[in-house]
């Protein structure tokens, strides 16, 4: 069966209306493209993604760190186990950098921004350098650098690792791989085009990291390696504490395969989602847009936020949990998004209101299939202050060091 035949019988024809009008060569690459999507697959992703019921939200329990959870009451145990998975060269470091600097007002990787200190240091610098500060209070022992990135950053974060000597860290010590990309829907679950000869695609959401380890051959690279423990984390967070000790060696400890950093949520309209647990004691996160006016503002007596553990984008996870969840199908998110797409007429339109949907995954729903979880907070002027806008936009001062106290 054709492309042409595959994708009628799909209900998809419309991505061939101007194939007529097209050169041979343009032609060819619509076919390739429209080659490459999931075809018959196409019905059942957007049915899920409308279906799709996230946790019962209202028979869900708050999950706040208790005191054998807290970064503070670390008596160095942790951070001792940490520093010997490190020496052991049993950790790894996953780095999610998939993102383009738009909000920030450049078009490069979100890694590659100045964030404004008297060094000029990228974020990728800063990072690197930190994850070397580990290795050398380990005193021994290499972290493995995973970054996750994009079909439009890829080239860029490579060029600029090589062009920067890897700063510090060796050539074979950093690994790039990327994201899957998804394609873009109407309302009505028509596939878009971006223009007359290319299907609309976005990256598939955070989540998308599961299948780029698996696809891409880093779960086996990481058992070659002798790999056991993985830290993930966002390349926005300016704050964040790479290949952390304390954080790994607590999760460890506990014999978690499956571990989440939170911080205190204290405002309700904070757009961070809250990690929680349902009537069967599971984990999950809730989107902060999932939570019900009610619920996010609900206070305990100390006049706490009840729903408070924010999630932060920063896990970990044994190599072991990675390679059973690599291969699970995680649930479809809708977001709705304006997207550049053609008109009937074949004109390139940029709509000032969402007119489709881009479906996304998220890191968080495999936390559901963790048999043992664990939760650290930490606090919030230490380790979290993402990057988001440029200074031209509204947004808090980021306080960062240079190197990992």
């Amino acid at each position: 069966m054709t492309v042409r035949e595959r994708v009628q019988k799909a209900g998809q024809e419309q991505v061939f209306k101007f194939f007529d009008s097209l050169s041979k060569a343009e032609q060819d690459k619509l076919e390739a493209d429209v080659g490459s999507l999931p075809i018959e697959d196409l019905e059942r992703m957007f049915k899920a993604s409308q279906t799709y019921e996230g946790p019962d939200v209202a028979g869900c329990k708050a999950v706040n760190a208790d005191r054998t959870g807290v970064a503070s009451k670390d008596d160095g145990t942790w951070f001792k186990k940490g520093l010997e998975l490190v020496s052991e060269s049993k950790l790894a470091v996953v780095l999610l950098a998939g993102g383009q600097g738009t909000r920030l007002g450049v078009s490069y990787p979100k890694g590659m921004y100045n964030i404004g200190l008297p060094s000029g240091k990228s974020l990728f610098q800063i990072q690197a350098e930190r994850l070397k500060r580990v290795e050398a209070l380990a005193g021994k022992g290499t972290i493995q650098l995973y970054v996750m990135t994009s079909g439009p950053t890829r080239a860029k974060t490579e060029a600029f690792f090589k062009a920067n000597n890897f700063f510090g860290l060796k050539a074979c010590q950093v690994r790039f791989f990327n994201q899957g990309t998804l394609p873009c829907f109407s309302f009505e679950g028509k596939v878009l085009l971006q223009n007359k000869s290319t299907v609309a695609r976005a990256p598939d959401g955070n989540g998308g990291i599961y299948l780029g380890l698996k696809n891409e051959g880093i779960i086996e690279d990481m058992k070659a390696k002798g790999i056991t423990s993985c830290h993930f984390y966002c390349v926005d967070n300016s704050l964040v504490k790479v290949a952390d000790p304390t954080f790994v060696g607590f999760c460890a400890t506990l014999d978690a395969d499956c571990g989440n950093k939170s911080v205190v949520k204290t405002i309700p309209t904070e757009s961070v989602g809250v990690v929680v647990q349902d009537a069967q004691g599971v984990h999950h996160v809730v989107e902060y847009s999932e939570l019900s006016t009610e619920m996010a503002e609900k206070r305990d007596e100390d006049k706490q936020l009840t729903f408070r553990a924010g999630n932060i984008c920063n896990h970990y996870f044994t190599v072991e949990f990675l390679e059973k969840v690599c291969s699970l199908e995680l649930p479809y998110h809708v977001a709705k998004k304006k997207i550049p797409t053609v008109n009937d007429d074949g004109e390139l339109i940029k709509p000032e209101t969402p007119n489709g949907i881009k479906l996304e995954k998220f890191i968080f729903d495999v936390f559901a299939f963790a048999k043992k979880f664990a939760l650290l907070e930490v606090d919030r002027e230490d380790e979290f202050s993402p990057l988001k806008n440029s200074d031209k936009a509204p947004r808090a001062q980021n306080m960062i060091q240079d190197t990992l106290e």
